[in-house]
């Protein structure tokens, strides 16, 4: 068989909170004259629950601009700002984290918060010939510890570079969800939605390609994302965003206009809209996903030097150490449970 699928593996340095790196530059040379050469089209896959990338619409609203998209983030900063309160941050409270850990961990529940709420994505799709920026959005790459010191982490991305995708096989699957606003993990073991995706994986044997994860019945103030189900995260700080998503913000007006302002509404526009937004603001400041995708490739794919992947090597689900695909709704179903429609694809 003849290799035709690639991933190379990126590691990142942010120098600021929050920034945008442009894959698309980091990858010209693989993809003019290296191994992304012959691929038509990339999957790009972000390890962490703080940073990745943004989605299709979002992408297109803000006109692929750095100024506006600087001006989004810092709209979103104004709505998540920085050691707000957030029960997150009581590292005393985080029973999973060592005492040296507590003083190194970063106070980072306004990231957690701005990807979920901002519609960040964990992976993204686009054609190769796609000349326009390739956003890598970091949230909290940067910041100081418990000592004052600063402290700049190691980001990393997969990117996957193939010819097409084919479409192998689609389920659905019910979910049950709680009577109110509440957060599902995809992963619970009393639950195991991706358990069963990987069982399926396995039977088809698909080495590379993408699950596509999506819910059958949208509706307002229910997403998906992948985010770090961490207890007082979810079921405290994304709960009171659900319930009053401008709880934190230090100013919401001035969130946000900024917010509308940068993705490009009209100034005769922007009044009568941020009235409405204010009357109504779950349904104009949580832009969360309605679908979600996992990579899928053989361990230690483009980890090891060698970008080929090994197509008869058996896959599993890529996801980063504290990635959980979750179920985010703002009030619950009558029916005790949610559908969601999974679709596995195979990359050549």
């Amino acid at each position: 068989m003849t290799a035709s699928v690639t991933a190379l593996r990126l590691e990142l340095r942010p120098s600021r909170r929050p920034e945008a790196i442009d894959l698309r530059s980091l990858l010209s040379d693989a993809l003019r004259d290296g191994p992304l050469q012959a691929s038509e089209r990339l999957l790009c896959i972000s390890h962490h629950t703080t940073a990745g990338f943004l989605d299709r619409k979002l992408r297109d609203r803000l006109g692929h601009d750095p100024g506006r998209l600087e001006a989004f983030l810092g709209a979103l900063g104004s709505v998540f700002p920085p050691e707000a309160g957030y029960e997150h941050d009581r590292l005393h409270l985080r029973d999973e984290l060592t005492e040296v850990q507590k003083q190194s961990e970063p106070l980072n529940a306004d990231a957690h918060l701005a990807f979920i709420g901002g519609g960040f994505t964990n992976c993204t799709a686009l054609r190769t010939d796609d000349p326009r920026p390739l956003w890598f959005v970091d949230l909290d790459g940067v910041y100081r510890d418990r000592h004052d010191m600063p402290i700049r982490r190691t980001r990393h991305a997969t990117v996957v570079g193939f010819y097409r995708e084919e479409l192998v096989t689609r389920l659905r699957i019910d979910v049950p969800v709680p009577a109110g606003p509440g957060v599902v993990r995809l992963d619970d073991p009393e639950h195991p939605v991706l358990l069963q995706v990987q069982e399926r994986v396995e039977q088809e044997g698909i080495a590379a390609g993408r699950i596509g994860v999506q819910l059958a019945d949208p509706a307002p103030g229910v997403g998906i994302t992948v985010n770090e189900f961490e207890a007082l995260l979810m079921e405290r700080d994304l709960t009171r965003v659900l319930t009053d998503p401008l709880g934190f913000a230090r100013s919401g007006a001035q969130a946000l206009a900024g917010a509308l302002s940068a993705l490009g509404v009209p100034s005769d526009r922007l009044r009568r809209l941020l009235d409405r937004a204010l009357a109504h603001p779950a349904t104009r400041v949580l832009r969360m996903q309605k679908h979600v995708s996992l990579g899928v490739l053989p361990p230690k794919a483009g980890m090891a030097g060698d970008p080929w992947v090994d197509m008869d090597a058996p896959g599993t689900l890529v996801r980063g150490t504290y990635q959980s695909p979750l179920l985010v709704q703002r009030r619950g179903n009558p029916e005790g449970r949610r559908s969601l429609d999974v679709t596995l694809h195979r990359f050549h």
